[in-house]
């Protein structure tokens, strides 16, 4: 999944109430955590090959299909979060 296709699929479910530029900062977290738990995790983990979100829309991001659902529904948490809905 790229980045662009993972802000597309969370924009299908949630709309367009939230910013690029915020979703971007929230795919990067979770991409982060990936990034660092893999390293933790795996010995000689090649931390150049992970995915830079700041860099192009089309970039994959690390976490392969069907797994990759986690970052729609990462968004989506975010998303109710920031929206303060939580109930």
């Amino acid at each position: 999944m790229t980045v662009n296709e993972a802000i597309a699929r969370a924009n299908d479910c949630m709309g367009d109430t939230v910013p690029r530029d915020k979703l971007l900062n929230w795919l990067w977290e979770i991409e982060d955590t990936v990034r660092r738990e893999l390293e933790i995790t795996h010995a000689g983990a090649d931390s150049g090959s992970f995915c830079d979100i700041t860099a192009d829309g089309d970039a994959l991001l690390t976490v392969p299909d069907p797994q990759s659902e986690l970052y729609i529904l990462y968004l989506q948490m975010k998303n109710d979060m920031y929206l303060r809905d939580t109930e």
